[in-house]
């Protein structure tokens, strides 16, 4: 399943939110690739499952693959709904 995700590199501490778009915020910076391994391995481990970087390498805003299907992925989005 495609997901589109906004992230927020350099923020005090890491966090998901649902919504049009996940909200993703990180502490590493957009340098060296550092904030796109950092974002795969937070949705990786919130997620649960494998997570690939489909495009927006170097903007904020990304498309992501994971590998639920819709009935998981609207459950998780639920939980990130109102954080």
């Amino acid at each position: 399943m495609k997901v589109d995700v906004k992230v927020h590199p350099r923020s005090k501490s890491v966090m998901l939110k649902s919504g049009d778009v996940w909200d993703v915020y990180l502490t590493e910076p957009a340098v060296d690739n550092r904030a796109n391994r950092q974002l795969l391995k937070v949705l990786k481990d919130a997620f649960g499952c494998d997570v690939s970087l489909m495009g927006g390498h170097t903007s904020r805003k990304k498309s992501v693959l994971i590998g639920l299907g819709e009935a998981e992925y609207n459950a998780l989005k639920e939980k990130y709904r109102n954080r």
